[in-house]
């Protein structure tokens, strides 16, 4: 018989949520059941909510959602059951659900434009609002004027930009929603717009210069206007010149700057521009530019530079003078002391030569209104020695030869103190041959045809030299039927050069006017072939044979025209004509700052300039923020510091005047200058005095600044030194001269622009070694130098010197980076003593002077051709 056990009943409790729990209508809740079975297992467990079944779920964990419809307390129950349909209960849960709190309108309300407020049509306006929620939050604010929507904001602050587009009335009203979809309006606020007034024109008039100015062509003039607008403010003047625009300015004063390139008559207007564009136009002046009157110039045609002549021999000097106005005199120097008067005449001088050495010779002419001009320095040098005399003894002047043939030419030469060592040839200034033995010859071979001038040049056993006077020969093809090609059966034609003048100076790339004049049988003339340096540079085959010939060369150049009969037979050969092609000049500009530079408030900028190479004579620069002046220089380099700049934006501008009254403008140069910031740069040397021959450091310290430095430039007296690129900045220095020097650090990012740091200057001084029991007299202190600028030479003068007592000096000459470039010892016997300069670049040099080893004087000198 099988005995069956009794089945044992399922357990079940409820564990969530505890019996009190209070929840909100509406709300939902888990309801979680625990469930096992002893002897089997629980195949479901099933929910009651007042008796009433919500659900059932067969498997663990045990639970349901349960959603609370309305109030009131609700008891909650849980069966089991298990595999076998036995099932059991568990305990009553209690939870209360009560009403949800009914909810509450957002608030809202315009805070600007208030109520009232008038703007012009096509004004824009800001339209806020402040928005809240007692128990939620606001999740946006729209906007309406009139009804219609403008735009919705989800965030605070609630603004909106709002454009008045016509005229009229305006309500203006803000609806603020909440969380639950509630939305409450705000007060309405009316807003009045009138139609813009019509827009009154600016008013202009030029204030200078007068109408009817005259000014030389080459010279700059100051346009200068005044501009107002009634009714808002005016934002440009631009100048117009003949109808043409030559600038605009937007800042009062109006001015611009305007250079007349030529002759004629010019009418200036300016066009003042409102900030609503409305334009209108100044009355209309009259400017009438002359040619300008020709300089006056003088040059020293002979004798040639670095010509050499014996000691007591008599100089020729010749001048060439330009001038409109009657000469009254020349006067002759050397080495700024007055060796005599020019002839009446001719302007010409003969010096008897006593003094040896380098002499630099100027002559300098006087006009009859007091007008002076004064040449260019011509060196020569006196020696001893006489130089040795040359003459080319063949060919003959104007020989021609045919094509292939080997020319002979022979010198003689000979030397009255001394021998002749050598003997050159040149061919159209080309060396052919030397020779070392009397007779003194060469051969020309293969030469092309062509023009050829012929020189020799003789040196003696101590250097001297001498050249002979040139000769023209002629290589030509000979005709098929051996026709003599010579001159002699020649129709009488002479060929005369015009134009370039003598000694006639042009640009290279510069168009060259070559001009003849036919004395004699002209009509007999079918080409003109001319000649540069024994080149064919041009023909020209139409009366009367003149040639644009364009210089592609630089130098000394020797002009030939050979005129041409209709036998292609050689009718006459002009005299040699010699010009002077210049290289061109470069720009002149601003070299530093550099364009969008930043400085800081407060600072001192130094503005440096870059000179065209080869300018006339220099009277000064000016430098200009736009278009005011803030200073001048008018000492080389004609550089210039602006002092405790403000912050702002600045345009620099410099410009440089010629004595003659000519001048240029740089390109505008954009710097910026910010507020002051507790930041710094320092630069501090090891040794503010420092003995010669020894080393010293100089370091650089960053501080608080407010923008990244990865770059140190070192100034050493004004000459950027050494570029520092990393940390720790430091430069060590040895072995300067003796002399005072100072010294600037620069701080500034590599990669980025910004603002630029400077530090304060510090000196150091090298002094000489062993200064100590060395007496010397204050005496020697008073010391002068002359001339400043200087060229070639420069002048020591010493005022007070003992007359009766020899002094042993010693002179440096140093660069402004520290480079000595000339040393000199000399006893010292009266007042002035003479110093060659001429292989110096142009610069700026310090000129130290010692005693006894120790430095007692030092004067800054600039050279300059």
């Amino acid at each position: 018989m099988t005995v069956i056990a009794d089945n044992i009943l399922p357990t079940v409790s409820i564990t969530a949520p505890v019996s009190g729990t209070e929840i909100e209508a509406g709300e939902s809740i888990i309801i979680t059941a625990e469930a096992s079975d002893e002897g089997g297992e629980v195949v479901k467990v099933e929910f009651f909510v007042n008796g009433s079944s919500i659900g059932t779920t067969t498997q663990a964990p045990y639970s349901i959602n349960w959603t609370a419809d309305e109030a009131g307390t609700f008891e909650i129950r849980a069966v089991a059951t298990d595999n076998e349909g036995a099932s059991a209960n568990s305990q009553t849960v209690t939870v209360t659900v009560f009403e949800t709190p009914e909810n509450i309108l957002p608030t809202v309300s315009i805070t600007a434009p208030v109520s009232g407020t008038e703007i012009e049509a096509g004004e824009t306006i800001i339209i806020t609002a402040e928005a809240s929620d007692e128990d939620g939050e606001v999740v946006k604010v729209e906007f309406f004027v009139n009804g219609s929507s403008i735009g919705t904001t989800t965030q605070a602050p609630y603004s909106i930009n709002w454009t008045a587009d016509e005229a009229g009335t305006f309500e203006i009203r803000a609806v603020a929603t909440d969380n639950e979809g509630a939305f409450a309006n705000s007060e309405t606020v009316t807003v009045t717009v009138f139609e813009t007034p019509e827009n009154i024109l600016p008013v202009v008039s030029i204030t200078a210069p007068v109408s009817g100015t005259e000014i030389e062509a080459g010279s700059t003039v100051s346009i200068t206007a005044e501009a107002s607008d009634e009714d808002g403010e005016v934002v440009k003047v631009e100048f117009f010149v003949n109808g043409s625009s030559i600038g605009t300015t937007t800042q009062a004063p109006y001015s611009i700057n305007w250079t007349a390139d030529e002759a004629g008559t010019f009418e200036f207007r300016a066009v003042a521009t409102d900030n609503e564009g409305a334009s209108s136009n100044s009355q209309i002046i009259t400017i009438t530019v002359i040619q300008p009157r020709k300089p006056l110039a003088i040059k020293i045609l002979s004798p040639s530079q670095n010509e050499v002549f014996a000691r007591n021999a008599f100089i020729n000097f010749e001048v060439e003078i330009e001038s409109e106005k009657e000469v009254e005199r020349v006067e002759y120097f050397r080495n700024n002391i007055l060796i005599g008067v020019g002839d009446i005449e001719t302007h010409g001088l003969s010096w008897r030569a006593m003094n040896l050495g380098n002499q630099n010779i100027r002559a300098a002419v006087i006009d009859v209104e007091g007008n002076t001009a004064t040449s260019d320095v011509l060196r020569i040098r006196v020696e001893n020695n006489l130089a040795p005399e040359v003459r080319l003894l063949s060919p003959i002047d104007k020989e021609e030869f045919a094509l292939g043939t080997s020319i002979e030419i022979i010198a003689e030469a000979f030397d009255s103190d001394g021998y002749v060592d050598q003997v050159e040839f040149y061919a159209n200034d080309v060396l052919i041959g030397t020779s070392f033995n009397d007779p003194f010859s060469t051969l020309l071979n293969n030469a092309t045809p062509g023009t050829y001038k012929l020189t020799a040049k003789a040196y003696d056993d101590k250097g001297a030299s001498n050249t002979s006077s040139p000769i023209t020969i002629f290589v030509i093809e000979e005709e098929s039927n051996g026709a003599d090609k010579g001159t002699s059966d020649s129709p009488s034609v002479e060929i005369i050069i015009v134009s370039p003048g003598e000694g006639q100076e042009f640009e290279a790339g510069s168009i060259v006017p070559l001009i003849i004049m036919l004395d004699g049988e002209g009509d007999l003339v079918q080409r003109v072939e001319y000649f540069a340096n024994g080149e064919l540079i041009g023909t020209s085959t139409n009366d009367p044979f003149n040639l644009d010939w364009k210089a592609s060369r630089t130098g000394n150049v020797e002009l030939v025209a050979v005129a041409y009969g209709f036998e292609n037979n050689r009718l006459s050969v002009s005299e040699f004509r010699s010009i002077r092609i210049l290289q061109n000049q470069n720009t002149f500009r601003i070299i530093d700052p550099i364009r969008d530079a930043v400085f800081v408030a407060g600072s001192d900028i130094l503005i440096r300039v870059e000179l065209p190479n080869g300018a006339s004579e220099i009277e000064k620069v000016e430098f200009f923020r736009g278009n005011q002046k803030i200073g001048e220089s008018n000492q080389f380099p004609y550089n210039f510091v602006w002092e405790n700049v403000n912050q702002g934006q600045y345009n620099l501008v410099a410009r440089l005047v010629y004595k003659d009254g000519r001048s240029e403008l740089s390109v505008p140069v954009r710097i910026s200058v910010s507020p002051r910031n507790n930041g710094n740069i320092r630069i501090k040397p090891s040794k503010k005095e420092v003995m010669e021959g020894d080393s010293f450091e100089l370091q650089v310290e960053t501080t608080e600044l407010e923008q990244y430095v990865d770059l140190i430039d070192i100034y050493m007296n004004d000459q950027l030194l050494e570029e520092l690129e990393e940390e720790p900045y430091s430069l060590k220095l040895e072995d300067l001269p003796v002399g005072d020097y100072k010294f600037v650090a620069r701080g500034k990012s590599k990669n980025t622009k910004g603002q630029v740091y400077y530090s304060e200057e510090v000196m150091v001084r090298v002094i000489p070694k062993g200064l100590e029991g060395i007496d010397v007299p204050d005496i020697l202190l008073e010391i002068k130098i002359g001339p400043n600028p200087a060229s070639d030479f420069i002048n020591l003068i010493f005022e007070n010197l003992d007359q009766d007592e020899q002094y042993d000096f010693t002179v440096q000459i140093v660069s402004m980076n520290g480079t000595v470039h000339d040393s000199y010892s000399f006893t010292q016997e009266g007042k002035v003593s003479t110093l060659d300069i001429s292989h110096l670049k142009n610069g700026v040099y310090m000129m130290n002077l010692f005693y006894k080893n120790r430095q007692i004087e030092s004067k800054r000198f600039i050279k300059r051709r």
